[in-house]
């Protein structure tokens, strides 16, 4: 296990507001929750917990844009292979 180490983990209340707003707002609000229970975390002494509780938030911000941008990403690789296919 690392050592605990006293600068704060990298703010995840960013990237969970963005995916509050940018992707499944559902999951969005999970990250949210965990992004405030990191810097409650940080403020009260507990780093080990509050850097768990920070990749928690990362993790699911990441999972809120997979439901709206690999659709995205599929529909538009489908529409540039058919173009240059011709079947359009």
């Amino acid at each position: 296990m690392n050592p605990p180490t006293t600068h704060p983990p990298n703010d995840p209340k960013r990237l969970a507001w963005a995916s509050l707003l940018l992707g499944n707002w559902l999951l969005g609000i999970v990250a949210i929750v965990y992004a405030n229970k990191a810097e409650v975390l940080h403020l009260s002494g507990q780093i080990d917990l509050s850097v768990a509780a920070a990749r928690r938030s990362r993790a699911w911000a990441y999972a809120s844009f997979a439901p709206l941008w690999i659709p995205f990403a599929i529909i538009v690789v489908a529409g540039v292979y058919l173009h240059y296919t011709g079947a359009m």
